[in-house]
């Protein structure tokens, strides 16, 4: 049992480092899918924005802008949110995956005491286990069109706009309209990143904070057995020792009360 107690007492030492860098490893993961998103995706969404502008009518300036800014942000959009789904999927199924073995050796863990623990009444934990891989806590994510940067009010832009679409220049808001596009993309595949790894932190915080309270309360109850029986072998003991020494006393009684031999 002792044996067992110690055992636990270092699973509980090592959890928070362990789960740290498994979190760690899966944001790596999620940085990784982002890059991969990014890279198979601008040249494309880049397409689809050329064709979409060829069917805008070129008109004063800022509308004009305006008018490309809003195919930007409705072509970020709708690469995005798709990819935001599959990733949930992708998500959820790595931390079950990097999660079980935690929740596995949690169960040995206490399958392990519980036999050590037979018959001392310390069995029954105040709720047993349940696994902790899902990934929880709702999504935070929210996508971001960047408005600000869509609708330049500086009179400097606005008169740049201006000189521009009266010139009959189209190239100069092409091309912003594509750095917009990506600037879009870019951020807004990382806020998804950032929220995977958010709600990934704290699905691994609660996971610990539920097996660090099991395992401490298994601990607790183990040790109090322990004592439990340390105290039963001390009596037993001394009840031992008791009974000799009543026996020893009977038999010298004994033996001075029986006849002796002429």
């Amino acid at each position: 049992m002792r044996e067992q107690v110690e055992m636990a007492k270092g699973s509980l030492r090592d959890l928070t480092p362990l789960l740290t860098a498994e979190q760690q490893r899966m944001a790596n993961v999620f940085e990784e899918r982002r890059k991969t998103f990014m890279a198979s995706t601008v040249a494309s969404a880049k397409e689809e924005l050329q064709k979409q502008i060829e069917t805008v009518e070129f008109r004063l300036g800022p509308k004009y802008r305006r008018d490309l800014m809003r195919i930007a942000q409705e072509i970020a959009r709708s690469t995005v949110l798709p990819w935001l789904q599959k990733e949930q999927v992708s998500a959820g199924e790595l931390y079950s995956k990097t999660m079980a073995r935690f929740t596995a050796l949690t169960e040995s863990c206490l399958g392990s005491l519980a036999e050590a623990m037979k018959g001392s009444g310390g069995l029954n934990l105040s709720k047993q286990f349940e696994t902790g891989e899902e990934l929880t806590g709702e999504s935070e994510f929210r996508f971001y069109d960047m408005i600000r940067v869509a609708r330049p009010v500086s009179p400097f832009g606005l008169l740049r706009d201006v000189i521009l679409s009266l010139v009959r220049m189209r190239q100069p808001f092409v091309r912003d309209a594509e750095q917009f596009l990506e600037h879009l993309l870019e951020v807004n595949s990382s806020r998804v990143e950032n929220d995977f790894k958010e709600r990934t932190a704290s699905s691994r915080k609660a996971l610990g904070r539920y097996i660090r309270q099991l395992l401490n309360e298994m601990v607790d109850r183990a040790e109090g057995a322990v004592q439990t029986a340390q105290q039963t072998m001390s009596q037993g003991e001394l009840a031992v020792l008791s009974e000799i020494q009543r026996l020893s006393g009977l038999k010298e009684g004994l033996m001075e009360e029986s006849p002796r031999s002429p």
